[in-house]
């Protein structure tokens, strides 16, 4: 056990090590309220593009991890460009509807490879969120939850929308929440890598 806890320490540090060299496009690190959660999501396998702690002077007003799985956006441009290829044939009038139909299959499948990708890290996470709020009982506005884009996903508390209307008052409060709410997640994760079992 002893053995086992040293080398997941290692892993520890030098994810701590790597995501300590990551900076923004404005040259920022990543911010001391959300380093840990990005750093466990990382270790499990999840990979992270963005993040914010959450602020009251700007942004979301909460925090959040964008998620975004490796070579997404080549992806998603082979995606778009069968897509157009399609289209283009379409409007060109030049083949027959057999043939049509096996490009637009071709087509679908480049899509739902693309989408096999990005769900199965989502996924992975989704069953993280599962197990942690089976102990968790968070009001509905606290919970996290993943909310799809195209090539990427984000990792925020539900009511982070509701924060842009808000008043100050409870836009605070209410700041302080979602940051405990990612805290006690990252803790969760913290406890699991270290002494758990990983989900695949």
């Amino acid at each position: 056990m002893a053995v086992v806890l040293a080398d997941k320490e290692t892993q520890w540090a030098h994810m701590v090590e790597r995501c300590r060299r990551v900076v923004d496009k404005l040259g920022k690190p990543i911010d001391e309220g959300i380093f840990e959660t990005v750093v466990a999501l990382n270790l499990f396998g999840i990979h992270t593009c963005a993040s914010c702690e959450g602020h009251l002077e700007y942004g979301a007003y909460a925090p959040w991890v964008d998620i975004q799985t490796p070579g997404a956006d080549a992806e998603e441009k082979i995606v778009n460009d069968a897509y157009k290829y399609y289209y283009e044939q379409v409007e060109a009038g030049k083949l027959s509807p057999i043939e049509l139909g096996q490009l637009y299959d071709h087509t679908l499948q480049c899509d739902l490879k693309a989408d096999e990708k990005y769900l199965s890290e989502r996924h992975k996470l989704m069953i993280y969120l599962d197990l942690f709020y089976e102990n968790q009982h968070s009001p509905y506005d606290r919970r996290l939850t993943i909310q799809h884009r195209e090539t990427w996903a984000r990792l925020e508390s539900q009511g982070t929308y509701f924060q842009r209307v808000s008043s100050e008052g409870l836009r605070m409060q209410k700041l302080s929440e979602y940051q405990e709410e990612m805290r006690a997640f990252t803790a969760f994760l913290k406890e699991l890598f270290f002494y758990g079992i990983d989900v695949k």
